[in-house]
């Protein structure tokens, strides 16, 4: 038995002489003595309980090879076994943002997928839902998806006319900056099966502005948070906020702005923050 090459050990930060695992496959978690890790990393044994232990969390295999043929096929029988099918669609790099951190750099421009592209994802999905499935789901991404309104109802219309048709249900999400989802454009899109939205605030206004700005240069806080308020009842929205060292400190006012404003738990689908993963040279220095 050796370790799992898919084992994460870190020392703990608070506790000298102990270490922190985590298996990347299994996604368990535990606390060793150093110890014993070395003694493991040796190639060495501890006891007959502590091994089977190990062994059925994933931090030891007996059989690397066949640990790495399990990851690699993991995707596929996920797949296998799922009864729905979940498809991420990005529609353009267009955006009407000028994000200080977007992950599209140099790469944002006005392509949009065409009429015939669009056609053939339908096709493509119809062939991929198979007996069997029972939902069909899918999530538009950008650049901004809803500059390509007429791209969604194309694909969206038939995808959900067919999936019904099989006794089984359809319905699509939108990751959007959330300038453009007002009630209007709801109103317009859910009758072909929009269900909920993921938009995003970085803090509270003087914040949120200076790292999403419009590419006019305006701030986008205060037309975003009239739209969610307008429309969280209309459809399920989701707030994400992406933390640096230089606001991570102050989302809790923003969930208190939002409260005030009649934006409270109550009417949130989730709230998530998360670090900024790529960003420019110039906001590089915010990171954590």
């Amino acid at each position: 038995m050796r370790l799992s090459p898919y084992l994460k050990i870190f020392p703990h930060p608070a506790k000298p002489g102990w270490c922190v695992l985590f298996s990347t496959r299994k996604g368990s978690l535990a606390l060793l003595p150093e110890t014993a890790v070395q003694t493991l990393k040796a190639g060495q044994t501890l006891s007959e309980q502590e091994m089977a232990a190990l062994a059925k969390i994933g931090f030891i295999t007996d059989d690397p090879r066949a640990e790495k043929a399990l990851v690699l096929g993991m995707l596929e029988e996920v797949n296998r076994l799922s009864t729905a099918l979940n498809v991420a669609v990005i529609l353009t790099l267009d955006c009407n943002f000028a994000c200080r951190y977007c992950y599209e750099g140099t790469q944002k421009n006005k392509r949009y997928m065409t009429e015939e592209t669009a056609a053939q994802l339908v096709e493509f999905l119809k062939s991929r839902f198979k007996p069997g499935h029972k939902k069909l789901t899918l999530a538009f991404y950008g650049g901004e998806p809803l500059l390509a309104k007429e791209q969604i109802k194309q694909i969206s219309g038939p995808l959900r006319e067919f999936v019904e048709k099989q006794g089984a249900e359809f319905y699509f999400t939108l990751v959007t900056n959330g300038s453009l989802l007002n009630r209007p454009m709801v109103e317009e899109l859910t009758p072909f099966g929009l269900r909920s939205a993921k938009v995003t605030l970085d803090g509270p206004a003087e914040l949120h502005n200076q790292s999403r700005p419009f590419r006019s240069g305006q701030g986008s806080f205060a037309a975003i948070v009239k739209n969610v308020r307008e429309c969280c009842e209309l459809l399920q929205i989701g707030i994400q906020g992406n933390c640096t060292r230089d606001n991570y400190q102050r989302f809790p006012e923003l969930l208190d702005l939002l409260e005030r404003k009649g934006i409270g738990p109550d009417r949130l689908l989730m709230v998530l923050f998360g670090p900024v993963l790529q960003t420019s040279d110039e906001f590089a220095l915010a990171e954590f």
